[in-house]
């Protein structure tokens, strides 16, 4: 299986469309509508995934019923999408889980009601949720049993970072030393899972248990982030690891490596659909790391790697792997990292998850509660600006929601997430 594309726009037709005729992918997402590009798209074979852009907050009951009514109208101008998301990275606590399921079999519904039926993906669940557990899937099963038996799909978010292969296999974190327990496991083997990437095995495994293993999953965001916990301290997007220590492991390499060595894993299990890699042709400045439209020699790389993998699936148990890229020349000893902090181990940048609304002054404050005055929150404020490339100016007390991303490089913070 070869990698798919979210389009953050389709400003650029002609491009899009070079890439699926080069790589020969056979998925998109997309949050712009354009019936020309889309027909182009499927007579190159590739299945479409649209999603409703909503601003403000994601609300169910009366709103609810507004973004169902809002999708099927969408769905009537666009009948050649394959498709249809609704809430994105919503809902997906224990306590919200049953509500939301509710919400999605009335969305199934209502697109299965429409002249020419149209199908929707469920769930579409941020990286690491909900917890891999049965009992709180549990929840959500009354959604996933209809989407089985209507022929709809679940939505899954696969993101890790400093590189793809990070809390997957033997790279995992040690919560007791805050420090990384190994970060050069290549995790070739094909049963191997992950707590971010190849997350969705655990999922499957309890679907396959329920008797709905056959229910097609697709990967609707996915490539390089800031998750937590993580060892690194560079930003968001794989552009921000390009040139690191992490993207010159050996056995992992570079982010068109780590996209080959995922797609290949994918590839090995039939009810995965498709993945898309989150960011082409953003508008948006906050996301132009993950930028894959502007960076042509990743995009070459990525297409290279990619040509010896099937467009659809293993037919056998193993895959033909590339040849081997040379040992890299020894580095010279890279320069030391600015301190972090007090108390933090060297090296390690602990990641802050940012609630709506927080500025950074409000995002100091609950970091260092140590900070007494407003000089001492000031000056963890702007620490925290640096680590980050952001603007301390622009964001000292502006709420955070469109200018400070979720996840934060916070040198010295203590608290981090546990492990799900």
């Amino acid at each position: 299986m070869r990698t798919g594309l979210h389009a953050n726009t389709t400003r650029d037709h002609a491009k899009l469309l070079d890439y699926y005729d080069r790589s020969g992918a056979k998925v998109v997402k997309v949050l712009e509508f354009h019936d020309d590009l889309f027909r182009q798209l499927k007579d190159r074979g590739v299945t479409i995934i649209g999603r409703n852009v909503v601003g403000g907050a994601q609300k169910l009951g009366n709103k609810g019923g507004e973004f169902i009514s809002r999708l099927v109208d969408l769905a009537h101008e666009h009948p050649l999408v394959d498709y249809w998301e609704g809430y994105n990275e919503a809902f997906d606590q224990p306590d919200e889980l049953e509500r939301y399921a509710e919400h999605e079999v009335e969305r199934m519904e209502a697109l299965s009601a429409m002249d020419a039926p149209r199908k929707a993906i469920i769930g579409c669940f941020a990286t690491g949720t909900p917890r891999e557990t049965e009992e709180v899937w549990s929840a959500f099963r009354p959604a996933l049993e209809h989407a089985f038996a209507h022929g709809h799909a679940l939505g899954l978010h696969e993101y890790a970072g400093p590189f793809m292969q990070w809390l997957c296999g033997k790279n995992q974190w040690d919560h007791e030393a805050n420090a990384p327990k190994r970060t050069n496991d290549p995790c070739v083997a094909s049963d191997v899972e992950g707590w971010l990437t190849l997350r969705y095995r655990k999922v499957h495994r309890i679907l396959a248990g329920w008797g709905l293993g056959d229910l097609p999953m697709f990967i609707t965001e996915g490539g390089v982030a800031d998750t937590t916990p993580r060892p690194g301290g560079q930003g968001n997007g794989y552009r921000n690891f390009a040139d690191t220590e992490w993207a010159r492991i050996p056995g992992i390499g570079d982010y068109a490596a780590q996209r080959r060595w995922y797609m290949g894993q994918v590839t090995r299990d039939p009810y995965v659909a498709g993945v898309v890699d989150f960011g082409w042709d953003t508008e948006d400045p906050r996301w132009s790391a993950f930028d894959l439209s502007t960076d042509p020699a990743m995009l070459d790389r990525i297409i290279a790697l990619e040509s010896t993998l099937p467009v659809g699936h293993f037919d056998g148990e193993v895959a033909d792997e590339p040849e081997p890229e040379p040992e890299p020349e020894p580095e010279p000893e890279p320069e030391p990292e600015p301190e972090p902090g007090p108390g933090a181990p060297a090296g390690i940048w602990p990641v802050m998850v940012i609630e709506s609304g927080w500025s950074l002054m409000d995002i100091a404050r609950r970091a260092y509660p140590e900070a007494q005055d407003e000089a001492a929150v000031v000056a963890a404020a702007r620490a925290i600006a640096a680590a980050n490339a952001l603007d301390f100016d622009a964001v000292r007390n502006a709420p955070g929601d469109a200018l400070v991303p979720r996840y934060l490089v916070v040198p010295g913070y203590r608290v981090v997430r546990e492990q799900p």
